[in-house]
């Protein structure tokens, strides 16, 4: 549409020869370009509602009000405007035309956006345009790339965004440091995509790839994956002395090579490429070398000499570290004998006369020698090996400062980097499970006064400052391992925003839709606003709209009236139970003035307050105030800085109370004729990121105080609760006349990331609520009531559904409690997956064809209850009944069903020692002693004194060999929880990742890996 602008004289003639500028209150809805002679072209890029404006030397037109009426969705659509031009890009760069309209909006998804789109042919090709953040660039991924990327977790998943556009060859590769390529499509990444991209990728010799990747260990204390490709394979060692190395193999080798039995035969893995000399072919490997030369029709092997010997890897180590150690050299199909000093001797039979082992040095250990010898029991190979332990006994190593020395920060801010310290030992290398403590000077707080070293050998801490100003200083030290201390030296000091814009609410302008002026009830849309010029001054947020003002961002929020996915208009710029209601500013729709940005709640506190000032983000703070005791309403203002006794600065927008400190507001102060005081009921920001599609806002609306306090409000999902509320009162308006009521609004917004949320909100008598869908295209739901009601919302696709709550679970989400997998047995732990599973109200129960099952744990979306004792091996009825009603499910249970608890992130086996201490890398098992194996599903019991011990018999296998239990049976004190005791033989061969399982009547449980010294 072209629209023409006539500037005019005071007499009303038309002055041609003035230049015309075009304005719009929402680019997303239309754009406008200015042409010759006072035009413009209009042109409609998404639905909703927008007034445009023509001004010539200062001198505006009346609005334009237009109404775009659009189904969802066009490319981009719900991303920012320069995500859209790159999907737009993306598309035209493959020659790709899409279906339009398309059917979903673009969505945030981790650190970027996606949309799905159709090809426009008659295949119609599903593609997804994908652009990260940290790239800038979109690329399209489709096919058989598109199904492997998705089942691996699409842009949300370890692969991330894609990096490049698909290859001629079908090769694509992504954020994660993979690639996806081959027929079928098959995943490359790590140390052998590194090689395989010198190589030339698909194009060059390896070709594409056609086998996953595996692991292999070789004689000489390398492991590390290998991967087929079309022309050969690639072998990277990932641990042992040749790591990092990769190697490719082709031909004529690589057939030779495969038939002497790869990286596990005698000739390990190779360390060196293929090369020429004197027209022969060589590529050397552990064991010795492989040849060919023209006209041969296989490689021929050339054995190095097989001498025994023992490998240490490193010779030399610091307590706390892990040291690798390998027997080469012996005859194959020989057992040898291994004497380490201080450990029982062990004995290990091996094909190609070669074995490894890792061994976690304690952070105890005492300085010197540890001797290893290896003797064939069979014959006269020995090999000898030492390794030389370096104890803190006569050996300290420095504590050094990582980072987070010399911080300044504002009183009483948390200090943005952590301090951090390592221990390193003289070899560089890093020293784990060292206790580290720290101490800070008067008034700091610590977030932990002591901590034990990772494996990078790190332990760190994070500083809240005093609360006035001065100079902090936190010593770290780590006892009996490092002599000399460290000490952070840190500073509080005053700070404040610069230049932040010293709005105040002026002007007769109608604020909203409502009959108040900005200049009276105007002082959250003016503190909005000042936060947002804020972050457009400084280049951190844009301004499509202009720069942000109250006026400006008033009428934004008035004309913002998108058109949701069923065709009605969604104005709620602002939120007001009534037109003539209080104007609520929604500042999730604020943050789309600047082109997007996200809103982050925290609970009020001065801690708060602080740590987003000493982000550099300015605070947004509700006020509720009182007038001569009594409760008057709200007020809105910013903080701005902190002083250095450890009062907030305040930009004030009322002309009235014109306040510069909030100690003002929370101590009291007159103005008016009134005695007036504060205190704040809310804190957020606007975080300079972008949100995520997928949120949701639900919205009490301007209710009496005394109503909202008894009113039940929990939004919660399998992730935990929703942040805290936002809760902003009424406003006083410029005169210090009180609010009426005064009335008071919650908003709590979700990110809605999660597969289902139980919402709950309600009372005894009628109350107002509502919920938006923040997603491009998203509606509105009316939660308004005059009873408690329990709602689900889900998002199956691209928009949120609301319904009322119902228990709701399948058979198959009926799993095992230790493994959530298949299978549950009488006596264990069944974990119940799925809706409305529990509510305040009425306690859950749950029953096996009537026999009542003891829970362990009840949540809406999870149960765990113990299967009855009694229950016979068969199909039964299992029931969930909670406030939300009944539901039940035929389930199998079986005579057992083993599986070992897993604990941690990453989940490793619920394994301890005699004396209840996880056993894991860094607190291996001596040889020798028990474990303790905790797990469910064992099956029946019988009463054995006071215990109840498995009628069926339990054998730990490890490493594959069956070992005999000291004990297994249910642990006492524990519902459905199953104890298992095993004493390791002193003669097992030891390790650091060795696998073990549960065989129970035949059916063997999960593998865990346990470490044994």
């Amino acid at each position: 549409m072209t629209l023409t602008a006539t500037p005019t004289s005071s007499a009303g003639g038309a002055l041609t020869d003035r230049p015309v500028s075009w304005s719009t209150t929402n680019s997303r809805v239309v754009t406008i370009t200015a042409g010759s002679n006072g035009t413009a072209v209009v042109k409609a890029v998404g639905g909703g509602a927008a007034s445009l404006t023509a001004a010539s030397e200062g001198v505006a037109s009346p609005k334009l009000n237009v109404i775009v009426i659009s189904p969802c969705c066009q490319v981009g659509d719900g991303a920012p405007p320069l995500v859209q031009q790159s999907f737009q890009d993306a598309l035209a760069r493959n020659k790709i035309s899409v279906q339009l309209p398309i059917a979903s909006p673009a969505q945030r998804v981790g650190n970027g956006y996606i949309q799905i789109v159709q090809s426009a042919d008659a295949a119609a090709a599903t593609f997804i345009l994908a652009q990260s953040d940290k790239i800038g660039i979109a690329y399209v991924v489709g096919g058989a790339v598109l199904t492997a990327w998705q089942s691996l977790g699409g842009a949300g998943g370890p692969l991330g965004y894609p990096v490049t556009d698909l290859s001629a060859g079908g090769t694509q590769r992504f954020e994660g440091t993979a690639a996806l390529a081959g027929n079928p499509v098959r995943l490359v990444s790590g140390g052998i995509l590194a090689k395989w991209g010198l190589l030339g990728y698909e194009a060059g010799a390896a070709g594409a790839p056609v086998s996953d990747p595996t692991g292999y260990s070789t004689f000489g204390a390398n492991s590390g994956v290998a991967q087929g490709f079309a022309g050969g394979a690639i072998y990277n060692a990932t641990a042992g002395p040749r790591s990092p190395q990769a190697y490719f193999v082709s031909g004529l080798i690589l057939a030779r090579y495969n038939a002497l039995g790869g990286p596990g035969g005698d000739y390990g893995m190779p360390i060196s490429d293929e090369f020429v000399s004197a027209g022969v072919h060589q590529q050397n490997f552990e064991g010795g070398y492989m040849t060919w030369a023209a006209g041969d029709s296989a490689a021929k092997e050339h054995a190095a000499a097989k001498t025994p010997g023992l490998i240490v890897s490193p010779a030399t180590v610091s307590a706390g570290s892990t040291a690798r150690f390998a027997i080469v050299g012996f005859p194959n199909n020989s057992t040898i004998r291994v004497s380490i000093t201080g450990q029982p001797d062990f004995t290990v039979t091996t094909a190609n006369g070669a074995y490894m082992w890792d061994m976690f040095i304690a952070i105890s250990a005492k300085s010197g020698a540890m001797a290893v010898h290896a003797a064939d029991t069979k014959g006269s190979s020995v090999a000898d090996g030492t390794l030389t332990v370096r104890g803190f006994n006569d050996n300290h190593v420095p504590l050094v400062k990582v980072q987070g020395d010399n911080q300044t920060g504002p009183p009483g801010a948390l200090l943005p980097l952590a301090v951090r310290v390592a221990l390193l030992d003289a070899a560089g290398g890093p020293v784990a499970g060292a206790a580290v403590t720290f101490e800070a000077s008067s008034g700091a707080q610590l977030s932990a006064a002591s901590a034990v070293t990772d494996a990078n050998g790190e332990a760190e801490t994070w500083v809240r400052l005093p609360g006035t100003e001065g100079v902090t200083g936190v010593v770290a030290r780590a006892p009996g391992v490092a002599a000399i201390p460290v000490t952070f030296n840190l500073r509080s000091a005053a700070a404040s925003l610069a230049n932040f814009p010293k709005l105040q609410q002026t002007g007769d302008i109608k604020l909203g839709g409502g009959p108040a002026t900005i200049a009276q009830k105007g002082a959250l849309l003016t503190a909005v606003a000042g936060i947002l010029r804020y972050h457009q001054n400084r280049g951190e947020l844009g301004a499509p709209n202009g720069p942000a003002d109250p006026a400006a961002l008033n009428q934004f929020l008035t004309a913002y009236c998108p058109i949701d996915a069923k065709g009605n208009m969604l104005c709620d710029g602002f939120l007001a139970v009534s037109p003539s209601g209080e104007q609520v500013v929604n500042l999730w729709r604020a943050a789309e003035f600047t082109g997007g940005a996200d809103v982050e709640v925290v609970a009020a506190s001065p801690a708060a307050i602080a740590d987003f000032l000493a982000q550099g983000s300015p605070v947004l703070l509700s006020l509720a105030l009182s007038l001569n005791g009594a409760p008057a309403g709200g007020h809105f203002v910013v903080a701005s800085g902190i002083a250095a006794d450890g009062s907030i600065g305040i930009q004030d927008p009322s002309p009235l109370f014109a306040r510069s400190s909030l100690s003002d507001y929370l101590n009291g102060f007159s103005a008016g004729g009134g005695a007036w005081k504060a205190e704040v009921r809310g804190v957020a920001r606007f975080a300079l990121r972008s949100p995520l599609s997928t949120g949701f806002l639900v919205a009490v609306l301007s209710q009496p105080g005394a109503l909202l306090q008894s009113l039940a409000e929990d939004i919660v999902s399998a992730a935990g609760t929703c942040g805290p509320p936002l809760e902003l009162f009424d406003s006083v308006d410029s005169a210090g006349n009180p609010a009426a009521g005064p009335l008071l609004s919650r908003l709590t917004a979700c990110d809605g990331a999660q597969p289902a949320y139980q919402i709950q909100i309600g009372g005894g008598q009628p109350f107002r609520a509502q919920l938006t869908d923040l997603a491009a295209g998203g509606s509105l739901s009316d939660l308004s009531g005059s009873a408690a009601a329990t709602w689900r919302a889900t998002r199956p696709e691209f928009y949120l559904t609301l319904a009322p709550e119902t228990v709701s679970f399948t058979a198959a989400s009926v799993v095992n409690g230790a493994t959530f997998t298949s299978g549950i047995a009488p006596g264990g732990v069944a974990a119940i997956f799925g809706t409305g599973l529990s509510g305040s109200g009425k306690a859950t129960t749950v029953d096996m064809d009537g026999t009542a099952m003891r829970l362990l744990f009840a949540s809406p979306f999870q149960i765990n209850a113990e299967v009855p004792q009694t229950m016979a091996p068969g199909v039964h009825i299992l029931r969930v009944q909670s406030v939300y009603g009944s539901l039940q499910q035929a389930v199998t249970v079986a005579a057992v069903a083993p599986g070992i608890f897993l604990i941690g992130n990453p989940p490793s086996g619920a394994i301890t020692d005699q004396n209840f201490n996880i056993v894991e890398a860094t607190n291996p098992l001596p040889r020798g002693q028990s474990l303790v194996i905790f797990a469910t599903g064992l099956g029946a019991v019988t009463q054995s004194g006071q215990y109840s011990t498995t009628s069926a018999p339990v054998t730990v296998l490890l490493n594959g060999s069956a070992l005999t239990t000291s004990f297994a049976g249910l642990a006492p004190g524990f519902i459905g929880l199953y104890q298992v005791n095993v004493t390791i033989p002193a003669g097992t061969p030891p390790g650091l990742g060795i696998p073990l399982s549960l065989n129970v009547r035949g059916q063997q449980s999960n593998s865990v890996l346990v470490a044994l010294q």
